[in-house]
């Protein structure tokens, strides 16, 4: 299906019948959304996935497997994610460490 195409012809709610407008998908490309756009109904306000065809990928560029690469190379990346994504909570429990350690040696120098 041509994407412009898609986008340009008449869209009707699945739902209620009404008039349904093509919106751009703010979270493509985020995660897992796959679908580009969005239908979106005028009356009740229903929304669902346009189907569109996805480009076919290059054979130029392989395609690796979690098997081919070093499972040291796997457990890093994997480190490397979970550090990214609990940066906050790792400088709070950092903070309160520092926090508790110097209440502690307060306490036991009086």
């Amino acid at each position: 299906m041509n994407e412009s195409n898609a986008r340009t012809r008449p869209r009707w709610c699945s739902r209620c019948g009404a008039r349904a407008r093509v919106i751009q998908n703010p979270y493509y490309g985020v995660g897992l959304a796959v679908h580009r756009y969005l239908t979106g109904c005028t009356r009740c306000g229903f929304v669902e996935f346009l189907p569109t065809a996805h480009a076919p990928r290059p054979e130029s560029q392989p395609i690796v497997s979690a098997a081919d690469t070093p499972r040291g190379a796997r457990l890093r990346g994997a480190v490397r994610g979970w550090v990214a994504k609990s940066r906050f909570s790792l400088f709070l429990v950092g903070a309160l460490l520092a926090v508790t350690t110097g209440v502690a040696a307060l306490a036991v120098t009086r």
